[in-house]
């Protein structure tokens, strides 16, 4: 199991090379970095569709973070709290959704469901990048 400030480390170090970690991030660029502020452009594929988000990450050490998206189809902001559980390390997320345009709100109580099955996707696909990474360092 990763150490806490491992962990913290591991998901605020925001690169290109997060894509190859999940299927729907096409790509991601690095807009600007700041000692507590991060700003990317991430391009994902969902539903047949390419969509683009600006992404702005607000670090709040020592082990919280909030990331607000803006995009053509939704804009939503997610909050991230990582904390230590016996030897390892618990990732608290939360995510609030809004949908842009009549046809995605329309759709948003089916599409939510689909959401929900990526992002638990993702997040699986993440930690086992992250455990894999942190046991090749040691």
């Amino acid at each position: 199991m990763a150490p806490i400030d491992f962990v913290f480390e591991w998901w605020t170090d925001l690169s290109e090379k997060d894509s190859k970690y999940v299927k729907p991030l096409k790509s991601r660029d690095i807009i600007e970095k700041k000692e507590n502020i991060i700003i990317v452009e991430d391009e994902v594929k969902m539903l047949g569709r390419k969509m683009k988000y600006k992404v702005k990450v607000t670090l709040n050490p020592p082990y919280e973070w909030l990331a607000e998206y803006e995009g053509s189809v939704a804009k939503a902001i997610s909050k991230y709290k990582i904390s230590e559980v016996g030897e390892g390390t618990r990732l608290d997320y939360e995510s609030h959704i809004e949908p842009r345009g009549w046809f995605t709100r329309l759709f948003s109580p089916i599409i939510s469901r689909f959401l929900i099955s990526v992002f638990s996707t993702e997040m699986d696909a993440y930690c086992r990048a992250l455990e894999d990474e942190f046991s090749m360092r040691r």
